[in-house]
């Protein structure tokens, strides 16, 4: 009972669903993500031994991996891969940055995506942000019934909210109810199946 409080509602249901999207997405997008925070302490030249298509476009224009060869400061023949979607001819000469272990050409990516479709992370946090939210109401649905009060409510009133899913508007209903003291009391429920909170007279509700 309680894992379906937890993840039946259509929010929270939601927001898993899209977190987990969103999560993929990002381990496709983001695998070979450009890093422009690359500091390297060497500078050499050097010329292009190779220039290959790839199986990525950014904004419809093909990524190219380029392979430089070049001697580093230590006397060694290094060969550097960068990504651009304006490649250099073969056998031309480029400027090289480098480390001991990592080289990219200058003015090209060390990474066939670009570092702005960093953006799509925001994806699996917003859907987490809506999960979380869901269970959170869960939570306090679990605490009411643990330790709430039965009583009948009646409709009186029902208006449309603006979320929306699968085409259906939420639904706002508000319940009157009439506490042990004689005060009458009043609570908003939102849903997606009205129809489920419309069939009888008076429906049961638990409070606290």
């Amino acid at each position: 009972m309680k894992v379906k409080l937890l993840f039946g509602g259509k929010r929270a249901q939601f927001g898993w669903l899209f977190a987990a999207i969103g999560v993929a997405v990002c381990a496709i997008a983001l695998r070979d993500l450009d890093w422009p925070f690359a500091r390297y302490g060497g500078v050499g030249h050097g010329r292009v031994i190779a220039v290959s298509e790839t199986n990525q476009e950014v904004n419809e224009s093909p990524t190219y991996a380029v392979d430089a060869r070049f001697t580093d400061d230590r006397g060694r023949d290094r060969i550097a891969r960068s990504y651009t979607e304006e490649p250099p001819s073969l056998d031309g000469d480029v400027t090289i940055d480098y480390d001991a272990e990592h080289a990219q050409i200058e003015e090209m990516r060390n990474g066939k995506t670009p570092v702005w479709l960093a953006i799509v992370a925001i994806f699996p946090i917003v859907g987490l942000a809506l999960a979380l939210a869901g269970t959170r109401r869960a939570l306090r649905a679990i605490h009411l019934l643990r330790c709430g009060q039965v009583v009948q409510a009646k409709l009186v009133s029902k208006t449309t909210g603006g979320i929306i899913i699968n085409d259906v508007p939420e639904s706002r209903l508000t319940f009157e109810f009439v506490l042990p003291s004689g005060r009458v009391q009043s609570c908003e429920v939102r849903t997606h199946e009205p129809q489920r909170l419309e069939d009888d007279e008076t429906e049961t509700l638990v409070y606290d």
